[in-house]
């Protein structure tokens, strides 16, 4: 019998904080803290969190959890044939499984239906983070890593183009050549994040962006998981947006009943292959 699988996808964990020169045990505190955040009835918090080698460095992995405080079910009374209510605590609705490559914020996850979603994933994560250290001068976020060039070949794609929208922010450490010269000047400006939108008039025939260094140069940091790209335009008469978070970087991968060693053998070489892109 075929073995189960799920699918992971890819995205980069950025943090904005003081951890000074100790990353990594800043974001062990924070994915081990007991803390939870509560909405809308549910609890969400990091479960079974533990760090795990391989041969290129260090992960860790975990569960993103949401669990109902109390639940009543319905149960069978075998002795005297009736039914009864009884309360659960903290009885799980869903949880995702993740691996976070600490060094670079690279992480893959897998969403559980509608019950935690790509969206909903990447959003509880970062403010149970958040709530893990108080609030205080922490700002996480997970952007989508997306395969080079699938933007820009969706972009050609576009008789027209009517509006970009770009949202970026410093990288970490690793710079690549191709948006090197946007991370530093963010990075002199001392600035936490960068928006910038391009809109073109109606009647016109559109922004002639395929072709513009500048914005190809965002548009490749974006990719890399380190902000967003959203492009409004014509296709075929129809009015079209296309984004970095369309179609992120995704792998099949074991299930949750899988040891997480074997699950990592299998996704770290994507780990490795968009790692891979910085030492060109």
């Amino acid at each position: 019998m075929a073995l189960k699988r799920v699918r992971y996808y890819f995205g980069r964990f950025n943090l904005l904080a003081p951890f000074h020169d100790n990353k990594e045990e800043f974001i062990l505190s924070g994915l081990r803290s007991p803390t939870f955040l509560t909405r809308h009835g549910q609890n969400w918090q990091f479960l079974r969190v533990e760090p795990l080698e391989a041969p290129s460095a260090g992960y860790v992995t975990g569960y993103l959890a949401k669990y109902r405080p109390l639940t009543d079910e319905e149960v069978a009374v075998p002795a005297t044939q009736d039914l009864a209510e009884q309360t659960i605590e903290n009885r799980v609705s869903a949880k995702s499984r993740f691996f976070l490559h600490i060094a670079s914020g690279l992480i893959a996850y897998h969403p559980v239906g509608s019950l935690i979603t790509r969206d909903q994933f990447r959003r509880r994560f970062s403010e149970v983070f958040e709530t893990s250290k108080g609030g205080f001068f922490v700002s996480a976020e997970i952007q989508s890593i997306q395969e080079e060039e699938t933007l820009q070949e969706a972009i050609k794609a576009l008789s027209v183009v009517r509006s970009v929208r770009i949202y970026l922010h410093p990288s970490n450490p690793r710079l690549r050549d191709v948006w090197r010269r946007t991370d530093e000047r963010l990075r002199e400006l001392h600035a936490a994040d960068y928006q910038e939108h391009f809109h073109s008039d109606s009647s016109g025939d559109g922004l002639r962006i395929v072709h513009d260094a500048d914005i190809n140069s965002k548009v490749a940091m974006a990719q890399d998981g380190y902000g967003r790209v959203t492009v409004t335009g014509l296709k075929d008469g129809e009015e079209l947006s296309v984004s970095t978070d369309d179609n992120p970087t995704n792998a099949l991968g074991p299930a949750d009943d899988a040891a997480p060693e074997q699950v990592l053998e299998i996704l770290e070489k994507l780990f490795l292959r968009i790692l891979a892109r910085f030492e060109q």
